[in-house]
Order: C-alpha cells, then structure tokens, then sequence
C-alpha cells in the first residue's frame, strides 16, 4: 500500500485505490475509486469531496441500479441496509432474508 503523508489536494481527482494518506487534506476534490484495495484515511481533513467510482467498482454500482429497478429491487435494498448498519454482505442470501422478516 502506497503511504502519502502531510499533502494537500486542491481541485483534482486523486486516485485512492491501495492508497494510505495520512495527515492530508483534500478540497474541492474527486476522490476517485476504481475497485482496487481499500484506501485508508487516518487524520486528514475533507472539504466538498466527492466521490467517483471507476472501473470495477463503477460497474459494480450500474449492476446494483440495474438490479434495483427488477424484481430484485428487494435484495439490493437489503444490502444497503446491510451496508448502513455495517453488517457485511458479501453473499446476500435473499429467501433466507426475507423470511426471516416474516
């Protein structure tokens, strides 16, 4: 994992994808995820960031938007609640679910 310390990022995209940033800040930045290892954040400061999903991970949001307007509109809800309360959902196990909310 890359290791970025005590930087500033101003108005730019900034790949964060196996990134470290430590003691950063970021302003008016897009911080741009494509579906590599997870970036981590440890004391910096963010100021009207906005995220972008690129590639693997970008298509992995237009599969759950496709998926949210069909019959598994269900599922896909259930996993971002999964996601909100922080319970992880790596195989989303949908008849078990919705039974269990019976």
């Amino acid at each position: 994992m890359a290791l970025i310390k005590d930087r500033e990022f101003v108005d730019e995209p900034v790949e964060v994808d196996d990134t470290k940033f430590f003691r950063c800040t970021f302003t008016r930045c897009t911080l741009v995820y494509s579906g590599g290892a997870h970036p981590a954040f440890d004391a910096c400061g963010f100021n009207q960031v906005q995220f972008e999903f690129a590639g693997a991970a970008g298509r992995t949001l237009a599969f759950l938007q496709g998926l949210y307007h069909t019959p598994f509109k269900p599922q896909v809800e259930i996993t971002l609640e999964d996601m909100k309360a922080g319970r992880s959902t790596p195989k989303a196990d949908f008849a078990s679910k919705r039974d269990a909310s019976k």
